[in-house]
């Protein structure tokens, strides 16, 4: 019925906005003007490939283009090697050739918290002559990779507490901001426990970030291609990753 569907949208729009009933810009439903949902249309996959070709053609044309590439660009560099600081192991860890360099920030953390103590600095690579990878590692490698891998987590619960305390966009600006403070106040810190906790924020922000950018997608895209915006995003951050 239509007082029903107005208490409804009402009720959208105060949960939405925070704003009073009254507020709402919608004052009435006309029952006569209501469209009788259409039969149907018969399952099958050469429709649903055809739906889906049609969403992804609206997201990769004006005017949906441009948010297109920027949401892509932006979730790309963002998880850029950051999930592989739990896929660390100890064969790159000593064995860190040149041409493992593009993994991103994240791969090398623990390998680089590890080798403050022999004095490395962050462009110090390894001459190994052709040398063999030696089996034996420090635990503090690990005791490292596990300590910013809990901070992530707890981090991941403390970004839905964020997001109900301020606006959705200002949330990945600053977290982005912070982490990229915090990588490079990597390059003058001192000590194992200062390199460590710029780490652990980076990580964290990295972390809350990701998340973030999620729900703020999908209020940038119309509610008819917002979900395969999302799926289009999180591929690329995937491709990143």
């Amino acid at each position: 019925a239509p007082d029903s569907a107005m208490r409804v949208l009402q009720k959208m729009y105060n949960v939405n906005n925070r704003e009073n009933v009254s507020e709402c810009p919608i004052k009435h439903l006309d029952e006569r003007n209501i469209c009788r949902p259409k039969s149907p249309t018969k399952r099958t996959i050469r429709n649903l490939i055809l739906k889906v070709y049609v969403q992804v053609y609206i997201l990769f044309r004006p005017p949906l283009l441009s948010m297109t590439l920027l949401t892509t660009l932006v979730t790309f560099s963002n998880m850029f090697g950051y999930v592989h600081i739990f896929k660390v192991s100890t064969y790159i860890a000593y064995c860190n050739h040149q041409h493992f360099r593009y993994y991103g920030m994240g791969l090398w953390l623990p390998e680089l918290l590890n080798r403050r103590n022999e004095n490395a600095s962050l462009t110090t690579t390894l001459n190994t002559n052709g040398a063999a990878c030696l089996p034996e590692f420090d635990v503090k490698l690990y005791e490292n990779t596990i300590v910013i891998g809990i901070v992530a987590l707890f981090s991941n619960l403390l970004a839905g507490w964020l997001s109900d305390k301020f606006e959705k966009r200002i949330i990945p600006l600053v977290t982005l901001l912070v982490g990229g403070i915090s990588t490079g106040c990597m390059y003058w810190v001192n000590s194992p426990l200062q390199y460590l906790i710029a780490s652990c924020i980076f990580q964290s922000t990295m972390s809350i970030s990701n998340i973030a950018l999620g729900s703020v997608v999908v209020d940038l895209f119309p509610t008819d291609v917002n979900a395969i915006a999302i799926c289009t995003a999180v591929m690329a951050g995937r491709v990143g990753a």
